[in-house]
């Protein structure tokens, strides 16, 4: 990647952290409970299976009472961080622990690992997206490697 790109997305990262200091929780919870109940209506998510989500960081849209309330009739995977990768694990709320940056993960247990097909559904986290959907995470590439 050309250095000029990465100054790029690491300034756009750094003025996005700071214009999100400034959103305020009631209404990021607001805004969360329907950007949740737009996704939920969704053909695409009412047909999948197999949910892909992850657990929010505090100033992202907040998932956990997405999680509650589909892990019982939907298979829900989030991510598990091994080194630089991103291994899918069944969520259950019983069974998650503090992992990469204090995010709760599935527990590293020796169980199987999922991959998800066309026919899966996919929330992916990241710090902004552009009109045409493509993404800027948090600079580790963990999703970016795991997609491609």
């Amino acid at each position: 990647m050309n250095m000029d790109i990465r100054v790029q997305k690491k300034e756009i990262r750094s003025a996005i952290r700071e214009l999100k200091r400034c959103v305020d929780q009631a209404w990021m919870l607001q805004a969360s409970d329907t950007i949740m109940s737009q996704l939920e209506s969704q053909d695409l998510f009412k047909a999948a299976d197999t949910v892909l989500m992850y657990h929010a960081l505090p100033d992202e849209v907040q998932t956990a009472a997405f999680l509650d309330r589909w892990y019982q009739s939907k298979r829900i995977l989030i991510p598990l961080v091994s080194g630089d990768d991103l291994i899918l694990k069944v969520y259950s709320p019983d069974k998650v622990v503090p992992g990469y940056k204090g995010i709760p993960e599935p527990k590293a247990l020796n169980d199987k690992k999922y991959v998800p097909s066309k026919e899966d559904f996919m929330m992916i986290p990241g710090t902004v997206f552009d009109r045409e959907g493509n993404r800027i995470g948090y600079g580790k590439g963990f999703y970016d490697r795991y997609l491609s």
